[in-house]
């Protein structure tokens, strides 16, 4: 109570916001504050916060927990879309025109779709015809009113060639006016426009001003379905409300953001568990659409007109390598140190030398310009006709990841070091630029990428390489996508608001867990609640309702604190269903397969650490008898009919517990 914000209590509390069961993260469930039960409008949270006052568990509720579905599938892209489906532009940089357009999905490229607009026509976009004369109206861009022609018709990617004094810009349409127009235009130009956009600047047609439907698998009703077979929550989490909530009734963005980062920490720790479309390999394109993605990039790697030299005027001299500059061959140079160095002969830098990295010298990791430090030693090979491969470094203290103190010589490849001057920040003008990350060799993806810049305009072409670290590359990508993702005011969420149940039985078997009972009343109160998850499975199917995702990743064992109660539930209920009447359906048989397998795990998992010899005895032989039995009806079940009715499967589990209640 102490944070007035889920944000806040996020960021200063992160513990309270922790699962010991990171699994359940990956299904959207997070962990979160009494007061601060994410994105229910303020109205609602009364309501909800009575009901949960009221609750009287059998079990000690240990938290509550919003399960947010944002109708994305985590094993496709963020952004998945079929040929011919209806969409809407949402956004667009370059082309105005097309924002909150119409249009039909006819094609698709490495990062995009093809949309042949519905209204849109090609004039709208291209704007300025070839041979017109045109001025520059960007304020912020150093052609700002400067006059020049269009070499081409304007493009229906947003951008147009542009001669300024006797030189060739690619310049954005949304740049330029026309002064005056050539008598030519082209018919084609009112022709309906056939663009590529990116995916995340368009969502599913849906009707003006209403919310889109909601995209997941999730019913509505499920309150009302569980309710049918389990209205005192034996079996299933005590659900306290499930409401569809569009993202402009959302409107806490610090909530949003704290959600962005949790899934994006999670995507980072195993990316192929997380978002399995989302990760970046080699020879794929990267659309830089997001504000803060900073590279690191050598001059022999730009377009830069920046010409750079060395003093050779004496061998002396040369061996410190002293690097000076100038923007063309008769600009003065300008030296490293001392600024005003005279020299008597220059010699210009055409492409990366290692021999100018000396003692003394200030340089930068070659692929990290954070990395910044001092020339110590260079290491002889002992090998003369071999030449200097390795250095001591003394590098600069800096904050994050690599983080090394003061005074600290660590030994270095020279290849992978460059001259402070050689090397700058490159900082990526959003929706501007694209690129293709170069491929690389291996199984294992590697700590940096070098992205080449495509030249379609003059910034990619002056850009030309840079490199990336490509842990931070896919985060600021995620982080931007699923921002994007969550802030179309019209996108629907679900929120189920309910009781958290312990630890799932898969995560038990994962993590080679134990489950402790120690007394015989506990091993009793155990088969008690294999017993009653039995019933309530039994009673599920005998009013037609399958689960249609039962796993030991979906069913959950909670312990009281005493170590002598115990709970088993399922979860996630996103695909459960209510069967037509005398229907056959293999998911009866494969809840029936799920929960046997599953009971199988946590007998199996049972240990006794009593110091009284007789219960461990007493215990020790009885899970041995359940776990033959169990076992058993594991064979028996697997070679049942796959397709079967819902009284077979109810009698079956009925029958399970009276096996339980024999042994």
């Amino acid at each position: 109570m102490r944070f007035p914000t889920f944000a806040e209590c996020w960021h200063e509390n992160p513990t309270a916001h922790e699962f010991a069961d990171q699994e359940r993260m990956k299904t959207g469930a997070f962990k979160c504050c009494f007061i601060g039960v994410l994105g229910v409008a303020p109205c609602a949270l009364p309501q909800i916060m009575l009901a949960i006052h009221n609750y009287k568990p059998e079990l000690v509720t240990q938290d509550i927990v919003t399960c947010i579905e944002l109708g994305m599938d985590q094993r496709q892209s963020l952004f998945d879309f079929n040929y011919n489906d209806r969409v809407i532009v949402v956004r667009d940089v370059l082309r105005k025109s097309l924002i909150n357009q119409k249009g039909v999905l006819k094609g698709g490229f490495d990062g995009g779709n093809m949309i042949e607009m519905s209204e849109v026509l090609e004039k709208q976009i291209r704007q300025v015809t070839k041979g017109s004369f045109v001025r520059v109206i960007h304020t912020t861009n150093a052609l700002y009113m400067h006059e020049g022609t269009a070499q081409q018709d304007g493009g229906l990617d947003g951008w147009c060639e542009v001669k300024i004094d006797s030189k060739v810009y690619t310049i954005p349409t949304m740049w330029i006016e026309s002064i005056s127009t050539a008598e030519s235009r082209n018919s084609t130009w009112e022709n309906k426009a056939c663009v590529k956009i990116i995916h995340e600047q368009i969502v599913p047609e849906h009707a003006p001003d209403t919310c889109m439907a909601f995209q997941g698998d999730g019913n509505v009703d499920i309150i009302d379905i569980i309710a049918k077979f389990d209205p005192d929550s034996k079996i299933t989490p005590k659900i306290f409300r499930a409401v569809d909530i569009s993202m402009r009734e959302w409107s806490d963005q610090t909530q949003k953001n704290a959600v962005i980062d949790s899934m994006c920490q999670q995507h980072a720790r195993d990316p192929s568990k997380f978002f399995h479309e989302e990760h970046l390999v080699g020879n794929t394109d990267v659309h830089f659409n997001w504000e803060g993605c900073t590279g690191t990039q050598s001059i022999f790697e730009s377009g830069e007109n920046v010409i750079f030299y060395v003093d050779t005027t004496s061998p002396r001299v040369r061996a410190q390598a002293l690097i000076g500059w100038s923007v063309n061959a008769r600009d003065e140079i300008q030296w490293e140190l001392p600024r005003h160095h005279k020299a008597g002969n220059t010699q210009p830098i055409l492409q990366r030398d290692t021999s100018l990295i000396v003692v003394g010298c200030r340089i930068a990791h070659r692929y990290d310009y954070t990395r910044t430090g001092r020339i110590w030693e260079l290491i002889d090979s002992n090998d003369w006709h071999s030449p200097v491969t390795t250095c001591l470094v003394e590098w600069d203290k800096v904050s994050g990841a690599y983080s090394i103190p003061s005074n600290i010589i660590v030994e270095e490849e020279i290849a992978s070091l460059e001259r402070s001057v050689l090397i700058r920040k490159v900082a990526i003008p959003p929706s501007l630029m694209w690129g293709t990350i170069q491929d690389y060799y291996g199984h294992h993806a590697p700590e940096y990428v070098l992205v080449e810049f495509q030249s379609n305009s003059s910034m990619g072409v002056s850009m030309r390489q840079a490199w990336f670290n490509l842990k931070q590359l896919n985060y600021r990508r995620l982080w931007h996508k699923l921002q994007v993702f969550m802030s179309y005011p019209w996108r629907t969420a679900r929120f189920t608001v309910q009781e958290r149940v312990g630890i799932s039985i898969e995560s038990l078997e994962y993590n080679k867990c134990k489950l402790e009972v120690n007394t015989v009343d506990a091993l009793h109160n155990l088969c008690e609640a294999i017993v009653c998850f039995c019933h309530g499975a039994a009673l599920m199917h005998r009013k037609n309702i399958t689960h249609c995702d039962l796993h030991p990743g979906n069913i959950t064992i909670t312990q009281s604190a005493d170590g002598e109660s115990f709970c088993i539930k399922m979860i996630d209920f996103d695909r459960m269903k209510e069967r037509p009447v005398s229907s056959q359906t293999r998911y009866f048989h494969i809840d029936l397969l799920s929960i046997v397998h599953g009971l199988c795990i946590v007998v199996q998992g049972v240990q006794c650490l009593s110091q009284d010899q007789n219960d461990v005895h007493h215990i020790s032989s009885k899970i041995s008898r359940l776990s033959c039995k169990l076992t058993a009806m594991q064979r028996e079940v697997a070679s049942m009919p796959s397709v079967c009715s819902h009284i077979t499967t109810a009698n079956y589990l009925l029958g399970t517990s009276e096996k339980i209640h024999s042994v």
